[in-house]
């Protein structure tokens, strides 16, 4: 009777002020941010603000409440619990046994357990301990993603095998990747701002079936901050603060974010600043071929009657490890405001934006003619520009065609530009391309009952591709026309998916679905100043691929999947239309004859729990490209080369391949040894080839983006208000055979020869140590040391060498 009338009386006090709980981290004592409260079915849902408190209210009387946090164990409770517990609660750090969910894999919440297929997740929490610097830096976090650099200003992800237009990039349900996505590699990763990320998921395996074209070695799903609610009922400001400097190139980062919270409206202000300095290499071990020996510099000067000079020096590098021409700024903005219309519905509208500085080419940069002629005197990307306006819009009532219903429409503006001048020469070649998109989706998910769902969906996208070009004369300051890069285009996609969930036990699930995409593509070349067998393009096509995997759970500690799933890439402006001197001789011409390529992928593997101890995932994976799309040499008109820019090129274009082929082995392990202690062990292993014809004759030949073998080894030590991760990243070789024909060709600028005069590419280790102390309330300090053994090393097929010995202070505040 007592315990009724104490329930009565809890329920009473609530109906006068709200109930606030207190959210903390069960070891640290640390509040909880961002954590998520909900009943089962998301019907009620709320969560944590940056001092780890939580309005209870609407959860009065509610039996079973469900508390999730990445990086911590899920918790179940009542509200009648955490009364007794004077609503207070501690979140158990992650262990062995979290159960997490993943997003990117359906676009709706899936336990990961359940899913048919390898996902990870990159949380807040790692990323605030590691302090990664950019977002394509982040995806390494993972120990599962190889990320190539050609310049500092960059940063290409290759996932089994694969890279640039052949994984996508996403970011809070939309695609990034547009039309001009090149084979080549690419940092559109770094226009996101890694310190607005919440969490970064990485799907492996082809991801066409929901997102369509370029899903092939597979999804990179950012999620950024969402605004949250006032759990007051009153205005409640809360937020973040970072300072950040990094030794190696002297990084100076500032980062702010404003949560100004209502109850039913919430607003989200960042805003980042970084500046990077020139990057200093490592100093022992790695070949003296990444050494910067010389470098060149431009002088501008005007004498008394105002005519202008234009001057190219050569210089000696006084510290060879000093990377000259290399360092670059961002900034990144982004607001958001979130409504709660009712109970059934929400909307946020968002506004992403970033800005570069000119960013230096620096492999280019560091080519040279002879000892003492560098080939250009300038290579940079002019300053890359991307904006983008989302809408998204959540309908949470059931009915009988859905569950929820998530409307997501985009419009993206990318810019960018390449400016490039030969050493001593006048004509500054500039290229510039805008690219405007605009993607609609529409997702639906329906739960018939605990064994039975469907997700489906349907998408729109359209890409219009703006090329200009002229070469300016840095002397007289005077422009001429010259040669697009791409011509100006338009790449439209429309597609439909349906995939299912069948529970047929508790033990036995499968996953299955289907998905047509039609795609539109138009191009205009302007053939006045490069004749072409042809002035436009047109392509009409379609594509159809379908996904089927098993799940076996056959205890609560052991799950086993299998899966055969198809991706395609279809072709887009890049592949068709694209004119560019990728190297020194080798010109890059259009070719409209070309068709999607495929991908057929089979995929399995093992997961293990022991006890709460450890926890090891074993998979290996199989991928099969029919018409795979690959540059080879190509002729045009009867001829396999052309002059073009004042020199005899020979060519290439991107072609349809008859086959190419990955395999690989992921394997990782996760321990807890107890008392703080834990450990964290990733390994990867792949192959691939491609067959070309070179010459008149047909054979395999090694892919571009296969990266050797490579890894992570993770010791760990947490206890209440410190933090110590010891870890080693590491990378096998690649001999010369084993040297993709396509990266071969700026081999002069990627590659050092071996003691038999061979072109490799060598292994490498790095030791690192990273430590946070929460040193008050709402301040920790991160301090780390990078590459302590300072090794000199770049990554497989990167045109810059990583950073030596790198110090990394970092000081982040919560109000």
């Amino acid at each position: 009777m007592r315990k009724i009338l104490a329930a009565i009386a809890v329920l009473y006090s609530l109906a006068s002020y709200s109930q606030q709980l207190k959210l903390t981290d069960g070891e640290s004592n640390q509040p909880i941010q961002d954590a998520l409260f909900y009943t089962p079915g998301g019907k009620i849902t709320a969560n944590t603000d940056a001092r780890g408190f939580v309005n209870l209210t609407p959860f009065a009387g509610a039996d079973t409440i469900y508390i999730r946090q990445l990086g911590y164990d899920l918790a179940t409770t009542s509200f009648a619990e955490l009364g007794k517990n004077e609503f207070k609660w501690k979140l158990k750090p992650g262990s062995i046994t979290s159960e997490e969910v993943v997003i990117a894999a359906n676009k709706w919440e899936q336990r990961r357990r359940e899913l048919a297929g390898h996902a990870v997740t990159i949380t807040k929490k790692d990323a605030e301990l590691l302090n990664p610097q950019t977002a394509a830096d982040l995806l390494a976090l993972s120990g599962a993603v190889f990320v190539q650099k050609s310049q500092l200003g960059g940063g290409s992800p290759m996932l089994r095998g694969f890279a640039t237009n052949r994984v996508l990039l996403v970011v809070d349900g939309v695609r990034m990747n547009t039309s001009i996505f090149r084979a080549g590699n690419v940092q559109n990763a770094l226009r996101l701002d890694a310190n607005n990320i919440e969490a970064a998921e990485i799907v492996f395996g082809p991801g066409s079936l929901i997102y369509g074209s370029d899903a092939i070695g597979g999804v990179m799903d950012y999620h950024s901050i969402t605004p949250k609610f006032s759990n007051t009922g009153k205005v409640q400001v809360t937020g973040n603060a970072l300072a950040r400097f990094a030794t190696a190139n002297l990084e100076k980062t500032a980062h702010v974010d404003l949560n100004i919270g209502l109850k039913k409206v919430a607003f989200l202000s960042s805003f980042t600043f970084t500046d990077y300095d020139d990057l200093r290499m490592g100093s022992n071990g790695g070949p003296s071929f990444y050494l910067r020996n010389q470098y060149q510099r431009t002088h501008v000067s005007y004498d008394t009657a105002g005519n202008k000079t234009v001057l190219d020096t050569f210089y000696t590098n006084q510290n060879p490890l000093v990377q000259k021409g290399s360092g670059f700024s961002q900034w990144n903005f982004v607001q958001k405001v979130r409504v709660q219309a009712n109970q059934y519905n929400q909307l946020v509208a968002a506004f992403h934006m970033s800005r570069s500085s000119n960013v230096p080419r620096y492999d280019r940069l560091n080519d040279f003619i002879s000892p003492t002629e560098p080939r250009f005197a300038e290579w940079y990307y002019g300053p890359e520009q991307w904006m983008m306006a989302h809408f998204q819009y959540l309908h949470s009532k059931a009915n009988a065609a859905f569950n929820n219903v998530k409307l997501n429409v985009a419009y993206q503006q990318n810019k960018e530009s390449r400016n490039d001048r030969r050493f001593g020469n006048r004509w500054l070649r500039r290229q510039n391309e805008t690219v405007h998109a605009v993607t609609a989706n529409v997702d639906f998910n329906k739960e018939f009952n605990e064994k039975y769902a469907l997700f489906y969906g349907v998408e729109a996208v359209f890409n219009r591709n703006i090329s200009v070009a002229d070469r300016l004369d840095v002397r007289m300051d005077t422009t001429q026309p010259f040669t697009q890069r791409y011509p100006n285009a338009d790449w439209q996609s429309y597609a439909a998916y349906i995939t299912g969930r069948f529970k047929f036990t508790e033990k036995v699930i499968m996953n299955v679905g289907v998905r047509y995409n039609h795609f539109l593509i138009g191009a205009e070349f302007d053939t006045t100043l490069f004749k072409l067998p042809y002035a436009e393009v047109k392509n009409n096509f379609g594509a159809a691929t379908g996904s089927l995997g098993f799940t076996f759970l056959p205890s609560p500690t052991w799950k086993l999947f299998a899966n055969f799933t198809t991706g395609f890439r279809a072709p887009n402006i890049d592949d068709i239309g694209k004119l560019f001197e990728t190297a020194p001789g080798v010109l890059v011409v259009p070719n409209k004859d070309i068709k999607p390529e495929y991908a057929l992928n089979s995929e399995a593997g093992i997961e293990k729990r022991f006890g709460k101890v450890a926890t090891l995932y074993v998979g290996g994976y199989y991928n099969y490209l029919l018409n795979a799309l690959t540059l080879a040499p190509f002729t045009m008109n009867g001829s396999d080369s052309l002059f073009f820019d004042g020199r005899n090129n020979s060519l290439r274009a991107i072609q349809n391949s008859s086959s190419a082929f990955v395999w690989g082995i992921q394997t990782s392990a996760r321990f807890d040894f107890g008392r703080g202690f834990g450990a964290f062990v990733s390994y990867n292993y792949q192959t691939g080839k491609e067959k070309l014809v070179i010459d008149g004759v047909e054979q395999m030949y090694p892919m571009r983006h296969v990266a050797p073998m490579f890894g992570t080894v993770h010791v760990t030590y947490k206890h209440k208000w410190v933090t110590v991760d010891l870890y080693s990243d590491f990378s096998g070789s690649i001999k010369g055979d084993d040297l993709a024909i396509r990266t071969l060709e700026s081999a002069n600028l990627l590659f050092p020869t071996d003691e038999m005069g061979k072109l490799y590419s060598p292994a490498w280790y790095t030791l690192n140590l990273k430590t946070a102390f929460d040193i008050a309330k709402y301040l920790t300090l991160t301090v780390g040391v990078e590459n302590i053994t300072d090794q000199r090393y770049r990554t497989y097929s990167s045109g810059i060498a990583a950073s030596g010995v790198n110090c990394v202070v970092g000081l982040r505040g919560r109000f």
